[in-house]
């Protein structure tokens, strides 16, 4: 069961091998990643923020109630959108000290690894998964890694994830599947389309990312 977290998409997927996804759920709104950018600059850390807001939380403690976005349905997708506003919000209206600001971050670490943690447990209750993935620039928050981890023990299966410093330009990753995808013999003509701009495909491509169909 691959958990997929980055600053532009929040997917599970069911991987049967390097090349045989299936999507279970998608980013509706903002990733994960976003919500961590978006709401870092709101106070004012530098961008990527995700990182920063991880340190920052190691001296926090988890005070602030945050909502645990699109979690009270049986559905896998993600909605980080309500988070991002919601936590803006409060960090405008109730941070004055800089231990707010630790606990803000801790706050908002929990919140994100509990709505990752709750899906992934929701898709792993109901497909049996041999292993729990994560991956993405996300996949190196440390709370994010704990909490999937005790998931997966939970379940006595074994959690993977890259190391820290490989969580990050996603260049080797793409090198590496299409490594595996060029050793099973499978290719595309010559004559395909290249998009590689950032549109979404129409509603019925559920899960591909296509890029600005307007320049191919």
């Amino acid at each position: 069961l691959g958990v997929l977290a980055s600053g532009g998409h929040t997917h599970l997927y069911w991987i049967r091998s390097a090349v045989d996804f299936e999507e279970l759920g998608q980013t509706l709104d903002d990733a994960a990643g976003e919500a961590f950018d978006k709401i870092g600059q709101a106070i004012n850390l530098p961008y990527p923020a995700g990182a920063r807001i991880d340190e920052l939380a190691k001296d926090g403690t988890a005070t602030f109630d945050l909502p645990r976005p699109f979690t009270d349905n049986d559905n896998l997708d993600f909605s980080f959108s309500g988070l991002k506003t919601a936590a803006i919000k409060l960090a405008r209206e109730k941070l004055e000290t800089k231990r707010d600001i630790h606990n803000f971050c801790a706050s908002l670490n929990e919140a994100i690894a509990d709505t990752l943690t709750i899906k992934t447990e929701r898709a792993a209750r109901t497909r049996k998964p041999a292993a729990i993935w994560l991956a993405g620039g996300v996949a190196a928050n440390s709370r994010i890694r704990q909490k999937l981890g005790e998931l997966a023990a939970s379940l006595g299966i074994p959690f993977l994830a890259p190391e820290k410093k490989h969580c990050q330009d996603n260049a080797a990753m793409i090198a590496y599947n299409g490594w595996e995808i060029a050793r099973r013999g499978l290719a595309h003509k010559l004559d395909l389309e290249a998009i590689p701009r950032g549109a979404r495909m129409p509603d019925d491509s559920r899960g591909v990312i296509c890029l600005d169909s307007e320049r191919p």
